[in-house]
């Protein structure tokens, strides 16, 4: 989707794709307002009728919905956790990244881990939010998924099963934290209101 003309000049093309998608039908803009390279050629064109016709440039979000193809996009929805581990290391093979071990990946997954938290330093939980949602939204999704590619990558170096990985750990999770009580978790809130320090940026 190219957007060619808004009044949105403090967003790039895909935070107002998806802005659009939450809170518009469909975007429309004439024909004679967009370059000819990117105006849909049709035999029976003429200089009055391309003046009347409009090109959109945003659907619904139900209709993109209708029409993703997983060969184009991943998503969640239609991806499984072998697309994933198969694409990453297909993209790894074709550039000859193959002679990694435990120490790089794990050095790797932790530097690109500080870069993702280097997105909300000194942020109280409000701006760190509103960071990951809306104002640093692109750049929180690049760090996010470099952490998660060379995740990926490690399983795929030592022959890990992720599935079977995390479900044991959560199972180990579950017996090592036991689903509270109600009044327990009142008073785990509580603790962690008290112990709750945080004071803002030490620099100001």
């Amino acid at each position: 989707i190219r957007v060619m003309k808004t009044y949105f000049t403090d967003m790039n093309n895909e935070e107002f794709f998806h802005y659009s998608m939450d809170n518009c039908g469909y975007l429309e803009y004439e024909l004679e307002d967009l370059p000819k390279s990117v105006q849909p050629e049709t035999d029976q064109d003429t200089a009055e009728g391309k003046s009347e016709k409009k090109l959109s440039v945003a659907e619904s979000s139900e209709t993109v919905k209708e029409k993703r193809n997983p060969e184009d996009k991943l998503f969640d929805t239609e991806t499984s956790v072998q697309m994933l581990k198969d694409a990453v290391a297909e993209f790894n093979e074709e550039r000859g990244w193959t002679g990694l071990n435990a120490a790089n990946l794990a050095m790797s997954i932790n530097i690109e881990a500080s870069e993702l938290l280097e997105i909300f330093q000194w942020c109280d939980p409000g701006e760190a939010d509103e960071k990951a949602r809306v104002t640093e939204r692109e750049h929180f999704l690049e760090e996010l998924a470099d952490v998660m590619i060379y995740c990926i990558g490690m399983a795929n170096f030592y022959d890990v099963d992720l599935a079977d990985c995390i479900r044991e750990k959560m199972g180990k999770n579950a017996l090592k934290y036991p689903v509270q009580m109600e009044g327990e978790k009142q008073k785990g809130k509580e603790k962690i209101k008290k112990e709750d320090t945080y004071a803002g940026d030490p620099w100001n």
